[in-house]
């Protein structure tokens, strides 16, 4: 054997030490499962403090019975989104059935996502200037803060904002208003980076 196959053979490592370096997928899962559920704290007390503010700030509104439903609704998947990381954290087999707390995470992610995308179509029952402002620094505060939440996981950040995403750029492409159909544009535009980037 000559000297340089001999070298060659040395410097390339063997299938071994590839598998020894590279985590198992399972634990590369159960890293980010758990990243994930370690900022749903954060997450579950800011979702509390957006609801109230969101009560008092739309109280005095026409459609303050539809905001009292919305905020029980809102609170009642927070509280369910509270169980699941109880659970999660109770759990002796994380690393097992990460891929299956990854899932209830994303159907919780889902279900908050709707609960402001509900808030979103309510904005276009709203007659008061301040309101319909209120209600789109409310929603892209979280659609931004959902960015944070959910780094950990791009599909995740996706199946939270797209029921966000939609039904607020319905309900501006729909207004009479030319600035607000513009705005409309913009909307799914930074959505698309946010998922994409």
């Amino acid at each position: 054997m000559s000297q340089t196959a001999t070298a060659t053979q040395s410097a390339r490592p063997s299938a071994r030490a590839d598998s020894d370096a590279t985590p198992e997928p399972r634990l590369l899962v159960a890293d980010r499962a758990a990243q994930l559920y370690s900022q749903l704290p954060v997450g579950l007390a800011a979702s509390v403090a957006i609801v109230l503010v969101a009560v008092y700030a739309l109280d005095s509104s026409s459609h303050a019975r539809s905001v009292y439903g919305w905020a029980g609704m809102a609170l009642a998947i927070t509280v369910a989104r509270a169980v699941l990381l109880w659970s999660y954290q109770r759990s002796a087999s994380k690393a097992a059935q990460a891929h299956r707390w990854m899932g209830w995470l994303a159907i919780s992610a889902f279900a908050n996502g709707a609960i402001w995308g509900v808030l979103a179509s309510m904005f276009f029952g709203l007659k008061g200037e301040h309101e319909q402002l209120f209600i789109v620094l409310v929603l892209a505060g979280v659609m931004v803060g959902g960015i944070s939440m959910y780094a950990a996981s791009w599909p995740m950040y996706a199946a939270y904002g797209a029921p966000i995403a939609l039904p607020f750029t319905y309900g501006l492409a729909t207004h009479e208003e030319d600035l607000l159909q513009a705005v409309a544009a913009l909307v799914p535009l930074f959505y698309a980076v946010s998922v994409g980037v």
